[in-house]
């Protein structure tokens, strides 16, 4: 981890060392136009290092694919003539940074690292920083809404209210279905681990006769750094008999769920929207549905730094870049599975 020195600029040391090193007199370069929807972002990329000059808005923001998440973009700035790429959430969440440097700049670790992985020098250093993570934060009010199956003079409708009664939808029922029972379902608990403790836990308020079978892990990866932090874990259970699965936090939250839950259990001003809606009808089934956290960009403590060594090469060959922490070990990339590796590998493409 690099550690943020007193007058930093926000991204860690290297900043402020840059601007003593690269502080001889320039001439002044006019900012680049700010696109529209990208204030917030350019200005906290500028606000961390007082003195750097946008240099260039890239394109549109990127989407984390996860729904609720704001876009990422991504900005060219210049600090003491020294060019960074930055990716901040649109709401100004830094959450990586890229530069090069020299090899005179480098913590002595990191040379000492680099003269071993690259004893013929190198072709280019780059200084990645990881600043911030992607988590799901719990929203200030839960988004609730019904879905109630009910049976009236021009046949069975399926109306949709939303948490503050509002009828959203109402149209013809499908066939009803009775949920399938497992015949090999649990009838006690399974081993709950105890990094997902309080996502058991969180899900069992949700669902109080749940039978715990297993949870899957679902990790946030920066590729650029190696940094994993856990998303969610998918929480697979039995109810009567019935397999469910939901995701919640590893700090407790379920992040959406959705349950069947008695007619009279109703809160009165969804039940009056829900008659209003079906003048006469009787209501066979109804479906809660509550999405209770959703996608941030969160700042991390200190930011995770890694050196990436590109290694020069004897005639046209180019080794592999080489990653090594600020202690001079190096990085090595896990054995992902394949659905990890597809996502790491559009990301990498995104960001050329």
């Amino acid at each position: 981890m690099n550690t943020l020195h007193p007058g930093s600029c926000g991204f860690g040391s290297a900043l402020c060392w840059c601007v003593v090193v690269f502080g001889h007199v320039m001439r002044a370069q006019q900012p680049a136009p700010v696109t529209p929807g990208s204030e917030q972002a350019v200005a906290a990329a500028l606000a961390a290092c007082p003195g750097a000059v946008l240099e260039e808005v890239v394109g549109k923001p990127r989407s984390l694919g996860l729904g609720g998440a704001d876009g990422i973009w991504t900005l060219r700035v210049l600090v003491a003539g020294v060019k960074w790429t930055l990716h901040v959430s649109a709401d100004g969440v830094v959450m990586r940074s890229s530069r090069s440097v020299e090899p005179k700049d480098l913590p002595t670790t990191v040379g000492n690292g680099m003269n071993k992985v690259a004893p013929g020098g190198a072709e280019k250093i780059t200084k990645l920083e990881t600043l911030g993570v992607v988590r799901f934060v719990a929203l200030a009010s839960p988004q609730v809404s019904y879905v109630a199956r009910v049976r009236g003079d021009a046949g069975t409708m399926s109306v949709t209210v939303s948490g503050d009664g509002t009828v959203l939808d109402t149209k013809k029922a499908g066939e009803g279905t009775a949920p399938s029972v497992d015949k090999n379902a649990r009838t006690e608990d399974g081993p709950i681990p105890e990094m997902a403790a309080k996502a058991v836990k969180a899900m069992r308020e949700v669902f109080p006769n749940m039978v715990f079978d297993l949870v899957e892990e679902v990790p946030y990866v920066d590729s650029s750094t190696q940094t994993i932090v856990m998303l969610w874990y998918e929480v697979e259970f039995f109810v009567d008999g019935v397999k469910h699965e939901f995701n919640a936090t590893p700090d407790g939250v379920v992040i959406a769920y959705r349950k069947a839950i008695p007619a009279d259990a109703l809160p009165s001003q969804i039940a009056a929207a829900i008659a209003k809606a079906v003048p006469g009808g009787a209501v066979e089934t109804v479906t809660k549905s509550e999405t209770r956290a959703g996608p941030r960009i969160v700042a991390l403590e200190s930011p995770v730094v890694v050196y990436e060594i590109q290694p020069k090469g004897e005639a046209d060959a180019k080794p592999a870049p080489v990653k090594l922490r600020p202690d001079g070990t190096e990085v090595k990339e896990p054995e992902w599975p394949d659905w990890v590796k597809k996502s790491l590998a559009k990301n990498r493409d995104g960001d050329k």
